[in-house]
């Protein structure tokens, strides 16, 4: 999420601060009304439990939903129903978990809430497709910034696995998010869990491959960074980063 601060220019909000926020619906509704341009006179409609149609951009229904998964489950009778919304713009937060590049398999264009809205001052901004700064975005946000991790942790650069970075999901990432912040000091299970945001009892619950997935480098990528870089003492059930990890995480710490 990119914030653009009237006084001192735009800057990015770490991961672990946005999953402390509370998204007020009405206020989102209005913001993502005002970015799009949508006229006042066009109503607000909920369709379904946690998914409202908020208006019209480029002759084509606006969606906005509190989850993907949400829009996945009701396809038929969103997109296919007695008012039909063929190619729907659909806007949601990303999904902690991971999920198909294209869920809705070209029904509609989905829209990383995150990804495509800048908050400006008071209200939102679209960041328009193809724009520079979404480029920039684009190229930008798998790069190295903390030890192998990209500035948000869902990014994992490691040459043992592949020349390509390894993506995470968000819940990964939050996880060695708190890791990295502890600079090697080992916790408890339930401190990084909770510290995370997440309810899981154990770290490892976040990187287990499923059976239909064994072989899939897609999910075997982030197995490989937890059990090359998380050290697990399992006499007092405490977890820390590599000392190669921690020893940069201290590092970095001090040249703040």
């Amino acid at each position: 999420m990119h914030v653009q601060c009237p006084e001192c220019g735009p800057y990015k909000v770490d991961l672990t601060e946005q999953r402390n926020w509370a998204i007020d619906t009405e206020w989102m509704i209005r913001k993502l009304r005002a970015a799009l341009n949508i006229p006042a006179h066009i109503a607000v409609e909920k369709i379904h439990e946690g998914v409202w149609q908020i208006g019209v951009y480029k002759k084509r229904a606006v969606l906005l939903a509190q989850r993907i998964e949400l829009v996945v489950a009701n396809a038929l009778h969103l997109f296919h129903g007695k008012a039909p919304r063929p190619d729907s713009w659909v806007i949601t937060p990303k999904p902690l978990g991971r999920t198909s590049a294209d869920p809705l398999s070209g029904t509609a264009t989905w829209w990383h809430l995150e990804d495509r809205f800048a908050i400006h001052g008071n209200g939102l901004r679209l960041v328009e497709e193809g724009s520079d700064e979404l480029v920039l975005v684009v190229e930008s946000k798998s790069t190295a910034v903390h030890g192998p991790f990209s500035e948000t942790f869902e990014w994992v650069h490691l040459p043992d696995w592949s020349s390509e970075p390894i993506r995470l999901t968000a819940a990964q990432a939050a996880i060695f998010g708190v890791l990295w912040r502890y600079q090697g000091q080992p916790q408890s299970a339930e401190t990084i869990m909770s510290k995370a945001h997440l309810s899981s009892e154990k770290l490892i619950d976040v990187f287990k491959v499923k059976a239909s997935n064994k072989g899939n480098l897609l999910y075997e990528g982030p197995l490989f960074v937890y059990k090359k870089l998380v050290v697990r003492n399992r006499r007092l059930g405490l977890y820390s980063f590599a000392s190669s990890v921690s020893r940069t995480a201290i590092s970095a710490r001090h040249n703040l």
